[in-house]
């Protein structure tokens, strides 16, 4: 199944920049599309068990533009009750390879114990 961002990437680039321009919010754009794909019966997928969290390659990037898929997940330890997932584009890795000095804020969010 496509991601949010792709079904209304792919809806939106051919539209001229005033229909663009007149359209709602990204945000706003994703919610109509969950809540379709809701009414419909075909919401993403949650996983019940950890071991079987598998992020498909779809979820691992994005399209900010027309044709160009960016990746953004780094790194993914694997799927194991200690996962660690790094996300960032190579845009971003450049960057920081180009600093001599990082100020790093960690965020660690866990996601609550599945149950079988």
């Amino acid at each position: 199944m496509e991601m949010t961002a792709q079904v209304i990437n792919q809806c939106t680039t051919s539209l001229s920049q005033a229909v663009q321009g007149a359209l709602l919010s990204l945000g706003a754009l994703k919610q109509m599309v969950r809540r379709r794909r809701n009414k419909l019966g075909t919401p993403l997928r949650v996983p019940n068990i950890l071991d079987t969290v598998i992020i498909p390659e779809e979820f691992t990037t994005y399209a900010p533009h027309c044709d160009e898929l960016v990746s953004f997940l780094l790194a993914d330890s694997c799927p194991s009750p200690q996962r660690i997932l790094i996300f960032v584009s190579q845009r971003k890795v450049a960057i920081l390879r180009e600093l001599r000095t990082w100020y790093v804020m960690a965020h660690f969010n866990q996601c609550h114990r599945c149950s079988a």
